[in-house]
């Protein structure tokens, strides 16, 4: 479970918000990594060859007890070797 913490402060008070982000946004974050790395390879790109992207982008290759901030990390990475295979694939490799 994923709990985010928002404190707001006025002259009289101080308030803190806890907003649950729950499993379900976990959830769909590992579920598109696990798209991304299903398009790679169908792409092309062995899967030996995603777990060293995973371990250089969170420093391991297990997604299990990965952070919020690592999944983003991953997700964006994954999403520019994707639009970046797919553009070699038209024959425009340009970054």
């Amino acid at each position: 479970m994923v709990n985010l913490f928002i404190i707001t402060e006025n002259s009289n008070n101080k308030q803190i918000m806890i907003v649950n982000l729950g499993s379900d946004n976990v959830h769909q974050q590992l579920t598109r990594i696990s798209e991304l790395k299903q398009q790679l390879i169908g792409i092309g790109y062995h899967p030996t060859q995603l777990n060293d992207i995973v371990r250089e982008v969170i420093g391991k290759t297990s997604l299990e007890s990965i952070t919020a901030e690592q999944s983003r990390e991953l997700i964006e990475s994954l999403e520019y070797y994707c639009d970046f295979a797919i553009k070699c694939k038209k024959g425009n490799c340009k970054k």
